[in-house]
């Protein structure tokens, strides 16, 4: 007897370890879920007359594409492209931005039905972005340490 429960347990932690390190087990969608409010057009609120702003997400197969654009007339003075989606298991968001050389990644702190919040200790600024949604209001908030700057936004119809 004492051999079948000693090749039980072999199997069963076999099964068990397959499932915790296979891909196959995780479901984008479910996952992703909780971050499709975000969809649609949301327009700068906070900016001064001749200014306007947006970020703009669309959901796709592999999580949601953004792109966020600051305007000063009818010339666009910053764009950047954005991303949220699971790689490797963990939900992160992906800037692209000119001055970086690379796109920054940053992993899923946070998050409940209102917002969520993504971290990357290592980049120098930001390394958190924060987004909290009140009804068809949004404020975002990039910091790293004491310095951070905030963008209101009204979800556009």
């Amino acid at each position: 007897m004492r051999r079948m429960s000693v090749a039980w347990i072999v199997v069963l932690a076999g099964l068990l370890t397959g499932c915790a390190s296979s891909p196959a087990q995780i479901d984008p969608v479910a996952t992703l879920q909780p971050l499709q409010w975000l969809a649609g057009t949301w327009q700068r609120t906070d900016l001064p007359a001749g200014r306007s702003g947006y970020e703009r997400w669309t959901p796709d197969d592999g999580g949601l594409s953004g792109v966020g654009v600051a305007m000063q007339g009818g010339d666009t003075v910053f764009e950047e492209t954005l991303r949220i989606e699971l790689r490797d298991g963990t939900v992160v968001y992906i800037a692209e931005v000119a001055h970086n050389p690379a796109p920054v990644v940053f992993r899923l702190a946070r998050i409940d039905q209102d917002g969520f919040v993504f971290e990357n200790p290592a980049h120098d600024f930001p390394k958190v972005i924060a987004y909290r949604r009140e009804g068809d209001r949004l404020s975002v908030r990039v910091s790293a340490g004491e310095k951070a700057s905030e963008f209101a936004f009204q979800r556009r119809r």
